[in-house]
């Protein structure tokens, strides 16, 4: 845990973008789902605001696997003071790997296509 004033500072800022990029992604799932629901808008609408929404959504979910990671392979000690195992620290890279790219071809997808 961070002890200083500055590290607080940083991992409460750090976690209020997380949570409103969180809140983004939400909305815009929520608002792709009714408007798929409703037929009143155009085609791409709804296939737009949900590519959106799993980036929004990616974003925090990344950098939280991002430090899962970070602190598994680096600092990676259980309560009882064993490192964690190597199939773990696989898992959390795989899925740092899986949601970044996701995330990345969202925002790809909707610059591009859309």
């Amino acid at each position: 845990m961070n002890t200083s004033p500055l590290g607080k500072l940083i991992t409460a800022v750090a976690s209020v973008i997380g949570l409103l990029l969180a809140l983004v992604g939400v909305i815009l799932l929520i608002s792709a789902i009714q408007a798929y629901i409703a037929n009143d808008t155009f085609e791409n609408v709804p296939f737009e605001q949900a590519l959106l929404a799993i980036g929004f959504l990616g974003i925090p979910t990344s950098v939280v696997f991002l430090y899962k990671t970070y602190r598994s392979i680096q600092l990676g000690r259980s309560r009882y003071g064993l490192p964690d195992s190597p199939a773990q620290s696989f898992a959390l890279i795989v899925l740092t790997a899986t949601t970044t790219i996701l995330t990345i071809a969202a925002f790809v997808i909707v610059a591009t296509v859309f």
